[in-house]
């Protein structure tokens, strides 16, 4: 198996992209910050979050964002992260597991589906920005919508990166405001 590795923006966070082999299923993506959570959910970021050094762990469709400590060297980790990978998705084995052993899907509320803003919101952040953002190996998430104030969260590469702050004010907040002058700010949750 051969598997691309590309830099982030964030020098702590590289994308490894196994050629041929989705990682989940389109517009899923979900990051790993603790290692009990990982233990839980995906054996795949459990071996991972095991090696010494690295601090998470983000899936998107095609691609793994590893991000690792300000003080660890990817010329050591890197070797482990690619035998860990290759071996994974050779076995067959699914990346994520609820109780029965089966991916995750991702669901939406009621509530969501009846908000037009929110669905608004939340299209614009598929179509227009996800897609720029997971380029750089990270994501957002949305979060909430109040008193026209917009929630996310930002994931793999972009939540501990230097520009974080330039993309939510100058990509995201720039973006929503323009296609729904009603919000007022975007703002980021931990």
């Amino acid at each position: 198996m051969f598997i691309d590795v590309d830099a982030t923006p964030n020098v702590n966070t590289l994308k490894f992209k196994p050629k041929g082999v989705g990682i989940l299923p389109e517009n899923q993506t979900i990051e790993f910050l603790d290692i009990e959570v990982a233990r839980e959910s995906s054996p795949l970021a459990e071996e991972l979050m095991e090696i010494e050094g690295v601090q998470s762990v983000f899936f998107s469709s095609d691609y793994i964002s590893i991000t690792k400590e300000h003080d660890a060297e990817w010329q050591i980790l890197k070797p482990d992260v690619y035998a860990i990978i290759t071996d994974y998705i050779e076995s067959g084995e699914p990346i994520l597991l609820n109780n029965n052993g089966k991916t995750k899907p991702i669901t939406h509320s009621k509530a969501d589906i009846e908000n037009s803003t929110v669905n608004e919101i939340k299209e614009l952040i598929e179509h227009r920005i996800r897609p720029s953002i997971q380029l750089d190996g990270g994501d957002v998430e949305f979060v909430d919508y109040i008193d026209n104030v917009v929630y996310v969260k930002l994931k793999g590469a972009c939540r501990s990166c230097s520009m974080a702050e330039l993309t939510l004010k100058q990509g995201i907040e720039n973006m929503l405001k323009h296609y729904i002058p009603e919000i007022k700010s975007v703002e980021k949750l931990q």
